[in-house]
C-alpha cells in the first residue's frame, strides 16, 4: 500500500447490519479516528506504514452511532387545493 496522501485514497467504510449489536468502521481519516476514540470505540486493527498509522478498524455499539446525511434540501412546493 502506498502512502495515503491523496484525498481519494482516504476512505471510511461503515459495516452496519441487523444481526449484530455493534458497527464496524474502517477509516483512514484522522478526524474520524479521533471522534471514534472519544466515543470509546474499540480498536480492532491498526495499519501502519513504517511507524506511521495510516488506518484503523473499530467496533462500537450501535446505540452510540448516529449517522446524519447533510445536504441541501430543495424547498417543498406548496400544493394549492382546488376550491
Amino acid at each position: 500500500m502506498g502512502e495515503l496522501t491523496r484525498a481519494y485514497e482516504r476512505e471510511t467504510h461503515i459495516n452496519w447490519n441487523d444481526e449484530e449489536d455493534f458497527v464496524t468502521v474502517f477509516t483512514c481519516h484522522r478526524r474520524i479516528m479521533t471522534k471514534l476514540e472519544r466515543l470509546g470505540a474499540k480498536v480492532v486493527r491498526e495499519i501502519k506504514e513504517g511507524k506511521r498509522i495510516t488506518a484503523k478498524e473499530y467496533t462500537i455499539p450501535k446505540n452510540q452511532v448516529n449517522i446524519g446525511i447533510n445536504g441541501k434540501r430543495k424547498p417543498r412546493k406548496k400544493v394549492e387545493k382546488a376550491a
